[in-house]
């Protein structure tokens, strides 16, 4: 976004402008994430307290971890657990995992039916059970593709994706899955199991995100259903959540690369600005003497 336009858009929200809600409303929230970093603590609160929950959310997960942290911690904490309460679970098990334990709890209480929220925090963050959401589609295998149809067009709104559509047993069973393309041109009458692939590829929900992201690069796939030792569907796995995964880890090899991911044990990539220092001075310091020594040596 252009400089001018961010400084345009808090000089609107300091003036409380009412040309600033009708701005905000054509904004796409990458952008709109983007203004949110140049904002100090109080222009955020009083900015999220103008959007509604479901924009909100859309916003949320396009920030740095460490702005919907401070984010969290300013508002009040009513607001919070509502805009919380739309976003995707994924999404909200994220950001719930940067937040302190005691306000992530806390935030949890306020949540109706916080069940499957925490049955996902129960997932290491690395493995597939920590990057899928259940905002998914599944169907059973006797439904007939017009009911099949009804049904999506019900839950649209509230699925990640809606072009796989999973095929279960009586018993949650992952059997099957077919694209939305040969469910709409299927003729009405016929059954999912009938036109369904039985070949899923999926992952287990103990895979380590690696591999996850393995999986989906090589079968190019848009998302990847997670089961569980029961081949019981527990999951889906969006493109989208693959691409954080591959950013993350291109910047943890870069690190590497330089020698600041890690020095005896300590995440440096993580870590505070004085632990680094900390950990980095003593080699700081060789460098320093052996890059004096040869000058030393010229000089003479």
């Amino acid at each position: 976004m252009a400089l001018k336009t961010i400084q345009k858009l808090i000089k609107l929200l300091k003036h409380k402008n009412r040309q600033f809600t009708s701005l905000v409303e054509e904004m796409h929230p990458s952008d709109m994430a983007e203004l949110v970093e140049k904002l100090n603590d109080e222009q955020k609160k009083e900015l999220f307290e103008l959007l509604d929950d479901n924009e909100a959310a859309l916003i949320i997960p396009e920030m740095e971890d460490v702005d919907q942290v401070s984010l969290f911690q300013v508002l009040d904490k009513e607001k919070a657990s509502s805009i919380l309460k739309e976003m995707s679970s994924d999404e909200a098990v994220d950001l719930l995992s940067e937040l302190p334990p005691a306000e992530a709890q806390e935030l949890l209480t306020r949540i109706e039916d916080p069940e499957e929220i925490e049955g996902l925090l129960k997932f290491p963050e690395d493995t597939a059970g920590g990057l899928m959401t259940t905002e998914y589609l599944s169907l059973p295998e006797n439904m007939p593709v017009e009911e099949a149809i009804q049904r999506l067009r019900e839950v649209a709104s509230e699925v990640e994706t809606i072009y796989y559509i999973y095929v279960i047993d009586e018993e949650n069973r992952l059997i099957g899955v077919l694209s939305l393309r040969e469910l709409i041109s299927a003729e009405d009458g016929t059954l999912l199991k009938d036109i369904m692939k039985t070949n899923v590829i999926n992952v287990d929900v103990n895979l380590d995100q690696k591999e996850v992201a393995r999986v989906v690069s090589r079968y190019d796939l848009l998302a990847v259903p997670v089961i569980d030792g029961n081949d019981s569907l527990r999951g889906i796995i969006t493109v989208d959540d693959i691409l954080d995964v591959l950013e993350e880890e291109a910047t943890e090899d870069i690190y590497r690369l330089v020698g600041t991911s890690e020095v005896r044990g300590v995440d440096l990539i993580n870590a505070s600005v004085f632990n680094v220092s900390v950990k980095r001075l003593p080699w700081l310091i060789v460098c320093l003497i052996g890059g004096l020594f040869p000058g030393s040596v010229i000089g003479v």
